[in-house]
Parts: C-alpha cells; structure tokens; sequence
C-alpha cells in the first residue's frame, strides 16, 4: 500500500514538473511574441489551440496567427486562412483565405500551396483554373509535397491546363511516391 502511495505520489510530481515546464515554455512565447517575435505568435497560438496554457478563444488564437502573419510567418498566413476558410475566430470568408493562403505559399509554406492548388482545381471560393492550379501544384512538388505531385501527374495524365502527357504524369507519380505517397507506390507496383 505504501509504494502504492509513492507512486501516485512520484506520478502528481512527474505531471506537475511537466506542466509547470509547459507553463514555463508558454510564457517564453508569450514574452517573445510581445517582442515581435512572429514564430513565436504562430507557436503560442498552436500551444492554445491543443488546450495547453491558459483558455483562449478561437478570437484570441486567430489574433495570434494574424500577428505572425504580419510578421511574414508563413504558416501564421496559412493557419489563419484555414481559421477564414473555416469562420472559427473570425467572420468566414473564401476570398480572405484564398489571399492568405496565397501569402503563405509565397512566403514558402508549400501546404499552402498545395491547398491553393486544389481549390482552384475544384473551383472552392474561386473560379475553376486549370492553369493556376498548376502553377501551384508545382510550387508545392518541387517542394517535395506528395499530394501535389500526384495532383499534378493527374493533370498531365488528362491534359488539364496543359498538354496531356503520360510520360511526365509517371515520372510525377513516382516522384510523389518516393515522397511517401504510399496509395500511389501501391497503384505503381500494380501496373
């Protein structure tokens, strides 16, 4: 009964260390990202979004990623355009993530990229553009993105905004499966 005891005992030490080193990091970024410090920001508002520190509203987190974005983080951009996409913490709207989507790919965030990508392949919140959505495609794969390298081969492989081409759409596929695109090793080994 007694090791028992100790063991809960070692446990609430071992959980109150680790929270007050989580308490102790999160004040760091706070303290830096009151100096201007935009990774900071981006790296305080996701400690709040996974519920470490203090509560904070989805407002407050947007606020956080707006500050890095302004400060030219790109995944502060990117973040904050998927809060637009989503109307969490801000009044929804495509056109305003579209425009940060499109700051953090060219700050070099290639999810963002990738997500550009897609949206104008899919016409979400922006006219259906072949040719831009492969423009970012491109972006995004020579970035070694796997998702948008295989967007990309489908786009060759059927001649959407450019000229179909089996050859490249192969050499895309395998790329992206050397890339870890696993579903798309398996459909290459199964040719």
């Amino acid at each position: 009964m007694r090791m028992e005891k100790l063991l809960v005992l070692a446990s609430s030490l071992t959980c109150l260390t680790v929270g007050n080193a989580v308490a102790g990091e999160i004040e760091n970024l706070r303290t830096d990202c009151n100096d201007e410090s935009a990774r900071s920001c981006v790296l305080l508002a996701f400690r709040y979004d996974n519920g470490e520190g203090p509560n904070q509203t989805d407002e407050e987190i947007a606020s956080l990623f707006r500050k890095g974005c302004d400060g030219k983080d790109a995944i502060g951009c990117t973040m904050l355009g998927a809060m637009y996409e989503n109307g969490r913490g801000v009044t929804a709207s495509e056109t305003e993530a579209i425009r940060l989507y499109d700051q953090g790919c060219r700050n070099g965030y290639s999810i963002a990229c990738t997500v550009l990508g897609q949206k104008y392949e899919a016409g979400r919140g922006i006219d259906v553009d072949y040719v831009q959505s492969n423009f970012y495609f491109l972006l995004a794969c020579d970035d070694g993105e796997a998702d948008a390298c295989v967007s990309l081969g489908n786009h060759y492989d059927e001649g959407l905004g450019l000229d179909q081409n089996s050859d490249v759409a192969f050499q895309l596929y395998q790329l992206s499966c050397e890339l870890g695109a696993q579903d798309v090793c398996d459909a290459l080994q199964g040719n």
